[in-house]
């Protein structure tokens, strides 16, 4: 398989957050993560994800489902956990985010939720455009 720059981000996050534990807290972090980020960028790379809905529970992107679905069904990922080859593919190809401005854009702010699932769920819906958005709403295009 060949593994894009959008799954070398998500191992990135799997590997520093490691409380994560269901798919919504995923979601609603890496919304948090690109939208500080993008308040510099105000354009989404090739790493970044956009194509968030609001969802009950905060925003959810098919993509980001589509990556998730390709590192478990390669066995890169188990329960929100790199394996053992998850961590080799991540060695060998991370050098790439150092290119990324998203991913740079969202190191500062990645340090806010580290170890802290309740303030992302906090958070994302003291987002405007989430607080906004009716369930099933696109967010970000529409705002960029």
């Amino acid at each position: 398989m060949k593994y894009t720059l959008q799954h070398i981000f998500l191992m990135n996050w799997l590997i520093l957050y490691k409380h994560i534990k269901e798919e919504q807290q995923l979601h609603n972090l890496l919304f948090l993560l690109q939208l500080a980020a993008l308040s510099c960028l105000n354009e989404i790379t090739k790493a970044g994800f956009s194509d968030f809905m609001r969802v009950n529970k905060g925003v959810r992107s098919s993509v980001l489902n589509d990556v998730l679905k390709e590192l478990r069904d390669n066995e890169l990922t188990q329960n929100f956990t790199i394996t053992p080859r998850g961590k080799e593919v991540f060695r060998e190809m991370s050098s790439l985010l150092l290119y990324d401005k998203l991913y740079k854009g969202c190191l500062p702010i990645s340090e806010r939720y580290q170890n802290n699932m309740a303030l992302i769920e906090e958070d994302i819906f003291n987002v405007i455009p989430v607080k906004r958005a009716k369930i099933g709403q696109t967010i970000f295009p529409e705002w960029l």
